[in-house]
């Protein structure tokens, strides 16, 4: 009798003991201080903020960041970002959140986009967690927005032609073909074959054979260089006599989203 007592007591004390009260929810404050577009394609963009956080007590790690891309009001992507960064209590740590979205998927996207002038807005928003002492967590909000330029299509142009006329009676030339990037950006061409004709006479054909990058705001200048002479090219001599040269270059621009048909031509000035 007294052991089915002591047990009987034992199990009511066990039914009536609380359970151990969770932490309380973390409270670590977040600053986001700045937002910047640190790459960007013609229809990619990332976005980084910089932000900073201020632990409350010792042992806070912020965990990872869940994010959100938001663009002209949309979102556009969202994701999962680890951090695994120490906060400390006596000075703010800083954080840097990354997310990654299309601004545009196809060639008329971008032409779309090149169409509006002043930028876009666009901006990384989400939530950090953290995790403390004793099992504790919890999250806190970031947000920060910048601007987006507008991505613009490469192009084909002609920089330069330059023309010289020899006492044997041949003709050089010199074309200085640029591929035009106006974006702040580096831009990779897939290719450009081309065709060049002097007074419908065909005189060059090349391709760039593959990829090319274009740096911002530049052009690559792909230089071909002609020689004429009478023997291979008609009525060299009265053509020049009467200053009626002119070129015409046609070709295909591939930038990889699309294919353009370029199609350029001006009259020849000879500088000798």
């Amino acid at each position: 009798m007294k052991r089915l007592a002591l047990l009987t007591l034992v199990l009511a004390g066990c039914a009536t003991a609380k359970p151990a009260a969770a932490p309380p929810p973390l409270a670590v404050p977040v600053d986001s201080h700045k937002a910047e577009v640190t790459t960007q394609t013609l229809t990619e963009a990332t976005v980084t903020v910089t932000a900073t956080a201020t632990a409350p007590e010792p042992g806070i790690t912020a965990t990872a960041a869940h994010w959100e891309l938001v663009f002209d009001g949309n979102v556009i992507a969202h994701g999962d970002q680890a951090l695994n960064v120490p906060i400390a209590t006596d000075a703010p740590t800083s954080l840097s959140l990354v997310g990654q979205g299309a601004v545009a998927h196809d060639a008329q996207g971008v032409a779309a986009l090149s169409a509006h002038t002043g930028g876009y807005s666009i901006a990384l928003r989400g939530t950090i967690d953290f995790q403390g002492p004793n099992g504790s967590t919890g999250q806190s909000p970031f947000a920060k927005a910048t601007y987006l330029r507008e991505p613009r299509m490469p192009k084909v142009v002609m920089v330069e032609v330059g023309a010289s006329h020899y006492d044997d009676g041949h003709v050089n030339l010199t074309f200085n073909i640029g591929l035009d990037n106006p974006n702040p950006f580096p831009v990779d061409v897939a290719g450009f074959t081309y065709a060049i004709d002097v007074n419908d006479q065909p005189v060059a054909k090349a391709s760039t054979g593959g990829a090319v990058e274009v740096p911002p705001s530049a052009k690559k200048v792909l230089e071909e260089t002609v020689e004429l002479t009478p023997d291979k090219f008609k009525g060299l001599e009265d053509i020049y006599k009467q200053n009626a040269m002119k070129y015409r270059m046609r070709g295909v621009l591939d930038t990889g989203l699309a294919k353009f048909d370029v199609d350029i031509g001006a009259p020849i000035h000879f500088t000798r």
